[in-house]
């Protein structure tokens, strides 16, 4: 079955969106997670830390999402979307389904996974 575009461009529209509104809510939240002059001594101020650390890693993780989803519409543009970056064959709409944004076929996802993963002693 031919992928329908347009929904999927008005589903990565949206997606963009709610990402872009998560971003700007986790660097506030971020940046005013625990006032200063709240922090009594090195405990809460180390708590601090965590909470605006996790505050920023929640955006790193939007941004990368962003971006994902930025690029899904690039390649929708450009007649490339829904095919695989690696071996150019069709994704699979289920895949498109539950990962809109991918732009690997999922033996080509697997084997990227396999190449990131840390080696294991």
């Amino acid at each position: 079955m031919p992928i329908d575009l347009k929904a999927r461009r008005a589903q990565l529209l949206k997606r963009e969106k709610d990402l872009s509104q998560d971003l700007d809510s986790s660097e506030e939240d971020a940046r005013t997670a625990v006032p200063v002059d709240e922090v009594s001594d090195a405990t809460d101020e180390a708590v601090a830390d965590e909470e605006r650390d996790a505050k920023y890693a929640e955006g790193n993780r939007d941004y990368e999402d962003l971006v994902e989803v930025r690029d899904a519409l690039k390649r929708i543009d450009a007649g490339t979307y829904g095919k695989c970056e690696v071996c150019g064959r069709e994704i699979d709409s289920a895949r498109l389904d539950a990962v809109p944004a991918t732009k690997y076929c999922i033996d080509d996802a697997r084997a990227r996974d396999l190449q990131l993963k840390p080696a294991t002693l």
